[in-house]
């Protein structure tokens, strides 16, 4: 399956902790209805530390590279990233 991009502004970016204690982040974009999710092993080191730091990302825009796959737990999508280029503000 080939990866699927959007950019869009980033409206929320929400820490979890899985089963396992490891952080994750949810996103969410403006004007987009579904979550996606950002896990340490499926995006670079530099990326994944970038997110813990929200309040400096939150109205940004950014292009997103993600994969749906079948959600185990309900009938929907799941949204997984597989890299984040974040880019310039426009004045």
């Amino acid at each position: 399956m080939l990866p699927l991009k959007i950019s869009a502004i980033l409206n929320d970016i929400e820490p979890k902790k899985d089963k396992n204690n490891q952080t994750f982040f949810i996103l969410r974009l403006v004007n987009h209805p579904h979550y996606f999710y950002a896990f340490k092993d499926h995006l670079s080191e530099k990326t994944f530390q970038t997110l813990k730091i929200p309040e400096r990302l939150v109205g940004q825009s950014a292009c997103l590279t993600y994969e749906e796959l079948p959600d185990k737990y309900s009938p929907t999508t799941f949204l997984r990233i597989k890299d984040i280029e974040f880019l310039p503000h426009h004045a």
